[in-house]
């Protein structure tokens, strides 16, 4: 599975292209190197507030797979990106997203919903501020 190192996940956060095999492989690796987690939030956040706006989705998508499939195993990736949720979809308020890339966002959070992902009271702030 390799070591981690902020480096090496700041290398293939750099090279990741919005394919499920692409994503599916770096949160295999994340959800194994869960142990880093706070660490892996900070670069993931620092990284997606400078991506390209056409990319942000795929961040996002990198991000669910990795709160979905950590769970499991423990609650370190969900608390960690329960800190940044709020931070993020504002961030992504005020891009002027393309209303496809909104509905698949808002489609995360009704995911996050329906499975329990997040607790209630973040899932209602970020349905109030994304599905208005």
């Amino acid at each position: 599975m390799g070591s981690y190192s902020d480096a090496e996940f700041e290398k293939r956060l750099n090279d990741l292209r919005d394919s499920q095999k692409e994503i599916q492989s770096i949160s295999a690796w994340l959800v194994h190197h869960r142990a880093h987690s706070r660490s892996v939030i900070k670069i993931w956040y620092k990284n997606f507030k400078i991506i390209e706006k056409n990319r942000k989705l795929t961040f996002m998508y990198l991000a669910n797979d990795v709160v979905q499939n950590s769970r499991r195993k423990g609650q370190e990736y969900v608390k960690e990106f329960s800190s940044i949720l709020l931070k993020v979809f504002h961030h992504l308020s005020g891009l002027g997203l393309e209303d496809k890339t909104k509905q698949s966002l808002g489609r995360l959070i009704k995911i996050w919903g329906e499975r329990q992902i997040f607790e209630k009271n973040l899932l209602q702030e970020l349905e109030n501020m994304w599905l208005r």
